[in-house]
């Protein structure tokens, strides 16, 4: 059987199942920014006249907390290591502003994308515990914890009036 699928083409099955996954992979993220899925997908960055762009549909423009995107390849692959996100808009005179593409997309410049920064709780995932030290430590029940306390595991500046907790950030900091 002849299949008109061209060669590394994806299905609409294949790409809805990548971006599903980047959600995913996102969603804490869309959370903290209290967005909906349809507030984010995938974009291809090409070049036009020398310039490095992506290409916006006008719907895109007019989200209400704005758009979000990651960068990949022609697969849907993500291109960043670091899976960065940026942002858009909302912008209402974007017909004004934009270039008007053959496809009916608008062409917006990458350096006019604002790249949104990981959440804490990102960061928090990543803090590193030195267990031989919190292991010397008279651990405090989380209902001890002060405001204080959590400013400084979310900022993760040693500002607690705790000194073992400022010693763990410290040296995680350090490391």
């Amino acid at each position: 059987m002849l299949s008109t699928k061209s060669k590394g083409a994806l299905s609409p099955e294949e790409k809805k199942i990548k971006v599903e996954a980047a959600r995913q992979y996102h969603n804490d993220l869309l959370v903290a920014n209290g967005l909906v899925s349809t507030d984010f997908n995938f974009k291809y960055p090409f070049t036009s006249n020398n310039t490095k762009i992506v290409a916006l549909f006008p719907n895109e423009f007019k989200k209400k907390n704005g758009f979000y995107m990651e960068f990949c390849d022609s697969n849907l692959n993500p291109t960043d290591p670091e899976r960065t996100v940026y942002k858009i808009g909302p912008i209402e005179n974007y017909e004004d502003v934009y270039e008007l593409l053959p496809a009916g997309t608008y062409a917006v410049p990458l350096e006019e994308l604002d790249v949104v920064k990981k959440e804490v709780k990102q960061r928090v995932q990543d803090f590193k515990v030195d267990f031989d030290t919190l292991a010397e430590v008279k651990d405090d029940n989380i209902t001890n914890m002060t405001i204080t306390d959590f400013a400084a595991i979310m900022w993760m500046k040693p500002v607690s009036q705790k000194n073992w907790l400022n010693n763990l950030i410290s040296q995680n900091l350090n490391d």
